[in-house]
């Protein structure tokens, strides 16, 4: 739509009292602004259609927030910060991350459906133990990621949702 959404860091923890709010930049005019009360947020992901984004802290604690670009506010789910990913209808939001469980230890995946607030664990430790942090889900629901071997290996696998 003629915008980019871009934190101020590409990596590493920000320095204490560093600026480090979102960013939105009109490509059309080249004005940019910051998104007001953003301070501290990374790991953005647009969902398909355009209309909603995520972010988690820099730390990856809880809870991951969530932006629409209609009534231009924020809401916090229930996840926690983590590897955030989108269904290919917009409707859900995955995260290796679960409020109350601390991201990435536990090697899973979880599926916050927007319009529910279900949350449900689709992906388990033992399927994704050798798997590097670039995880995807394709438009079937089908996890695709990289193996940590020492050959680069991609993988794609089904996740059975009742």
């Amino acid at each position: 739509d003629g915008r980019v959404v871009f934190s101020s860091r590409s990596t590493g923890l920000p320095a204490e009292g560093e600026n480090q709010a979102l960013r939105v930049v009109d490509l059309d005019t080249g004005e940019w602004e910051e998104l007001p009360g953003t301070g501290g947020y990374a790991g953005l992901k647009s969902s398909p259609d355009g209309r909603l984004l995520v972010a988690h802290e820099w730390d990856f604690s809880e809870p991951v927030h969530l932006f629409d670009w209609e009534t231009h506010e924020w809401r916090d789910l229930e996840l926690a910060g983590g590897w955030l990913l989108w269904s290919a209808d917009g409707r859900s939001v995955y995260s290796s991350g679960a409020k109350g469980e601390r991201p990435h230890a536990a090697g899973s995946y979880f599926r916050l459906d927007l319009d529910t607030g279900e949350i449900e664990r689709v992906a388990e430790a033992s399927n994704l133990a050798d798997m590097t942090f670039y995880v995807s889900v394709d438009p079937d629901g089908r996890f695709i990621g990289q193996r940590a071997l020492t050959t680069v290996d991609l993988h794609a696998w089904d996740v059975v949702l009742p």
